[in-house]
């Protein structure tokens, strides 16, 4: 399993649970602060290295369904997406 499938399980346990809405929109913040954290040191690391790598499909595959991981969880914080 990877970071992007145990993280979709993250977030759909905290929509799931019986939290109040603000519990579960500061959980949600609160992830996607240390989501977008984790963005920028890998999005320096992969500017900043010193050797060109061969094209990696998995890899390429893997930042798509970051990014994509963080546009859902704006959307649920925003309320465009609502909450089971």
């Amino acid at each position: 399993m990877d970071e992007v499938s145990q993280l979709s399980i993250l977030v759909k346990t905290i929509r799931t649970k019986s939290y109040n809405e603000e519990a579960k929109m500061q959980l949600l913040m609160l992830l996607l602060g240390y989501i977008e954290i984790v963005s920028s040191v890998f999005e320096k690391l992969f500017k900043f290295k010193h050797t060109k790598l061969s094209s990696d499909k998995e890899l390429e595959q893997s930042q798509t369904d970051f990014e994509r991981f963080i546009k859902f969880v704006r959307l649920i914080i925003k309320g465009i997406l609502p909450n089971p």
